[in-house]
């Protein structure tokens, strides 16, 4: 159990730190040819300083995405990103952030009213996986 809440809570403090100080989301992470309504911002810095290469659920190598696939949508990312999903894993809500700064896309994976047990892929422009997180 410890192993599926921390890592969701450090996603937690990740997300919520990414923020300004009135506790809105900084749009300089806002993509200005994405529509900002449709896809949430967040800060990949942020979100990737919170993993350490080896720990359980933290995976940096052996990905499938690994051609030149340019992400210029939403339903991109997503479609790349299911390449990345253990055939295992079951989920019934995914969700899309995008860091217009590093130019990287998160999509997360996740079963709703569930706490923990999500899976993120994180992609770069190119749509070739940089980072998955599993127990998020």
């Amino acid at each position: 159990m410890k192993r599926v809440i921390l890592p969701l809570i450090s996603l937690l403090v990740v997300l919520s730190a990414c923020t300004t100080p009135d506790n809105t989301v900084d749009k300089n992470t806002a993509s200005a040819q994405y529509n900002s309504d449709e896809i949430t911002p967040f800060s990949y810095s942020c979100a990737s300083s919170v993993y350490v290469v080896g720990d359980p659920g933290v995976i940096c190598e052996g990905f499938n995405n690994t051609m030149r696939s340019p992400i210029l949508s939403k339903d991109d990312a997503i479609d790349l990103a299911k390449n990345e999903v253990s055939a295992y894993f079951d989920y019934d809500t995914v969700a899309v952030y995008y860091d217009n700064v590093c130019e990287i896309w998160m999509v997360l994976f996740y079963t709703e009213h569930t706490i923990g047990g999500g899976q993120s892929v994180y992609l770069n422009a190119d749509g070739m996986t940089v980072l998955i997180v599993f127990g998020e």
